[in-house]
């Protein structure tokens, strides 16, 4: 296990646990203790189980928070939302369920997000669209995750990457606000039943590098003016419900 004497390392700024794969217990309550830790990286500690301690919402020197392939268990750790120097959080692999708690809006540095949590439930809060200073949101996988996908994202003008891969029951149509997003370089939207016509607003994004929309139920025609986007690299369309013909 991890003793619990780790939170005496008062000037710990970065913990990092990679493929112990043999260490088994929880994750000490004690590392609470450590306000001086920046990063933690907890990646692939198969037999580390029970739930995120409550006190890792006293991190307040916390800016990096990974999560991935352990058998963490228990709600969304609500705490974070405490943690106001957050910049990158990502939560993976991992058995944590219930809800996106709507204070998540409230974590004015948070510049990447990455849910791919298949016992997350409730919908993706609109409050999404206050975080200000995010690049990147990355949602895999999240079956449960459920409503339609949220149009303040349009107010995420700081936005470079968006990837929606695999929330079977997202639904709805891409938000038209989708074409404020003046920095988005990236857009997936694969396996969502979004539906509605092509996304007009897309040939806005003057930045955009890269475009793949697949089964999705997605229709209409692909609009002419596609061939304005000057920095398109990648064009990936897999979509059985759009008609019309390929623009010249």
């Amino acid at each position: 296990t991890i003793p619990s004497e780790i939170g005496l390392l008062s000037n710990l700024q970065s913990l990092q646990l990679f493929y112990n794969n043999l260490l088994s217990g929880t994750f000490p309550s004690e590392i609470g203790q450590i306000t001086s830790l920046e990063n933690i990286y907890l990646y692939s500690n198969e037999l580390l189980s029970g739930s995120v301690p409550s006190e890792i919402g006293q991190l307040a020197s916390l800016t990096k928070l990974t999560i991935q392939s352990i058998k963490m268990e228990g709600t969304f750790p609500y705490e974070l939302v405490y943690l106001n120097n957050l910049s990158e959080l990502s939560i993976s692999y991992c058995l944590i369920s219930g809800t996106v708690p709507t204070q998540i809006g409230l974590l004015p540095n948070l510049t990447y997000l990455n849910l791919y949590m298949p016992q997350i439930n409730g919908t993706l809060p609109t409050e999404i669209g206050l975080l200000s200073n995010l690049q990147s949101l990355q949602l895999f996988y999240n079956n449960l995750l459920s409503g339609t996908f949220p149009s303040e994202i349009g107010q995420i003008t700081s936005l470079e990457n968006i990837y929606l891969y695999s929330n079977e029951l997202l639904s709805g149509s891409v938000p038209s606000e989708i074409g404020q997003l003046a920095s988005l370089t990236k857009l997936t939207i694969q396996s969502i039943k979004m539906e509605g016509t092509f996304p007009y607003e897309l040939v806005y994004l003057n930045n955009l590098s890269e475009l793949s929309i697949s089964y999705c139920l997605i229709s209409g025609t692909v609009p002419t003016q596609i061939g304005l986007l000057p920095n398109l690299t990648y064009l990936n369309l897999y979509m059985p419900q759009i008609n019309g013909t390929l623009p010249t």
